[in-house]
């Protein structure tokens, strides 16, 4: 399978793509270049709003506002209006850390990774932010926190460091919030990158950005198998997500972060927004519930 172009962009680094059923609209992010991309497919049309700092993850609320994670920092943002209010600062103690890779899970809280600006080792941790309690962390000594993904039972939470190669299963509850280590789901095949962002459908198969690989990857976590590719026409693929009204549609964020003039000359469309059409149907976020 290829994937085909949507919107043609430079994004450094197109991360946290999400879809908005409220606006039947797509919504994600370049880090570096400060701002939040909405897309809409039905009209086609295509709207940037800018920041004043990083921003990373993208997560609706309840009220259809957006959850923002910035550099050092979450909050609320309206993109009607373009309000935005602060919810709660994260690491402000470590300036050369920021926010990375986020979702909020099916009780409503925002699970939130963060890392080292030069990617230092074991520098960054996993955050949990729960309505009306302090934020927990979760797992520390991570280097570059990335895809979550958690199964339609809620009995399992899958997680990337994108450093090690692997992904992770940790049992989990869904009442408490609770994760415990069970084991590698899943070795990711050398030379075909490093898994980023993630998803999950209906099946409960994994589909995963792999960074430097060209595509994602789709794989069955019960057995580690890898079971099929979608080529995307840019090596740093960096996130992707079910849209669509039949979230059927498959949407991959891009990046230039990392290539060479020449590399890019060689793929000009890096740092755009790619999709394909699939046989399977994926899950609408979870909201933000604070």
């Amino acid at each position: 399978m290829e994937a085909e172009l949507i919107v043609k962009e430079t994004d450094i680094t197109g991360e946290g793509v999400m879809w908005h059923a409220k606006k039947a609209s797509l919504f994600w992010v370049d880090i570096e270049g400060c701002c939040v991309h909405e897309y809409h497919p039905q009209s086609k049309s295509h709207r940037v709003f800018k920041l004043d700092q990083m921003v990373s993850t993208i997560v609706p609320d309840t009220m259809g506002n957006l959850i923002l994670a910035l550099q050092d920092s979450i909050i609320r943002f309206n993109p009607d209006n373009q309000q935005s209010e602060k919810i709660i600062d994260i690491e402000t103690d470590i300036p050369d850390n920021r926010c990375n890779d986020g979702k909020a899970d099916r009780n409503g809280r925002l699970w939130i990774g963060t890392m080292n600006l030069s990617l230092k080792a074991n520098a960054g941790s996993l955050y949990c932010l729960e309505n009306g309690k302090p934020l927990h962390k979760v797992l520390s000594d991570l280097t570059i926190p990335n895809g979550l993904a958690w199964t339609a039972d809620n009995k399992t939470f899958y997680y990337i460091d994108t450093i090690k190669h692997t992904i992770d299963r940790y049992s989990y509850d869904l009442a408490t919030g609770e994760i415990n280590y069970a084991g590698i789901a899943i070795r990711i095949p050398a030379g075909t990158g490093g898994a980023d962002g993630m998803t999950i459908d209906r099946t409960g198969r994994l589909w995963v950005a792999q960074w430097g690989g060209f595509g994602v990857y789709c794989y069955n976590p019960d057995s580690g198998e890898m079971l099929s590719k979608i080529q995307v026409p840019a090596p740093q693929v960096a996130c992707c997500t079910f849209g669509g009204p039949l979230l059927d549609t498959l949407y991959i964020t891009t990046a230039r972060a990392g290539l060479s003039e020449i590399m890019l000359e060689q793929y000009p469309l890096s740092g755009s927004l790619f999709a394909v059409k699939l046989d399977t149907n994926g899950f609408l976020p979870d909201c933000y519930k604070g």
